[in-house]
């Protein structure tokens, strides 16, 4: 609204003011105009400011859209009775060692998750204290030319599904190798649908558009006996 006093603007021969800074160009002639070919604009004339960058959204969405990326937290687990000898898991087309008196868990359930496992398995103590072994598709191949941006919408999705755990990540993504595969691995708490505070290695490997993934989880009172046989997975795995 013009105060009174002030000038009229838009007076005989005066040229109508710039727009401020942030007014967004019009997309079309006002109503009052007729309509006419569009031409690019004269020199030094307002444009529109240009589009922004493209995020990695894409990337994130290509993985995880359809295809799973992580299974955070392993809740509760089936005892199933075992020898005490060494033994050795071989399925799915992958095999690893694991300690001899370790049991396979059956009913594997998880708080959170990100996508639906191809295959999923679980060795060791008891509902908190194991090892569980799943493989996903993923919708695009990880390369080494892709890896790095890959990386970046892995540590995206970890940190989203930690949080639906109510967890944190202790240790952000470090790069391995695990049966001569490429992969990340990363150090997060989590508390699984019964209550208990667990602390989890989590391992994603790579093989093309497969991806084996590792949640190696523990209380306290078992941390060493876990990440010693989690070393030992990962020393012995074989896929192919």
């Amino acid at each position: 609204m013009t105060e009174p006093n002030d000038p009229d603007p838009m007076q005989a021969g005066a040229a109508p003011p710039p727009p401020p800074p942030g007014t967004p160009f019009p997309s079309e002639p006002p109503s009052s105009a007729p309509p006419g070919p569009t031409l690019p604009p004269a020199p030094g004339a307002y444009e529109p400011p240009p589009p922004p960058k493209r995020s990695r959204g894409p990337v994130i969405a290509a993985i995880a859209g359809g295809a799973a990326l992580v299974v955070v937290i392993v809740v509760v687990a089936l005892v199933v009775a075992g020898g005490s000898g060494a033994k050795t898991f071989s399925a799915h087309g992958f095999s690893f060692n694991y300690p001899g008196k370790w049991r396979p868990l059956a009913r594997v359930t998880n708080s959170a998750t990100t996508g639906t496992a191809l295959t999923s398995d679980a060795v060791g103590i008891d509902g908190s204290d194991l090892v569980q072994v799943a493989t996903y598709h993923l919708n695009l191949a990880v390369t080494a030319d892709n890896f790095s941006q890959l990386r970046d919408a892995f540590d995206q999705v970890i940190q989203q599904t930690v949080s639906q755990a109510n967890g944190s990540v202790l240790q952000g993504a470090t790069e391995i190798s695990m049966g001569g595969l490429r992969g990340l691995r990363y150090q997060i708490t989590a508390t699984n649908t019964a209550g208990v505070q667990t602390e989890s290695r989590v391992v994603l490997a790579f093989r093309d558009m497969t991806e084996y993934f590792l949640n190696c989880q523990h209380v306290a009172a078992y941390a060493t006996e876990i990440e010693s046989g989690c070393d030992q997975i990962m020393q012995s795995f074989k896929a192919g």
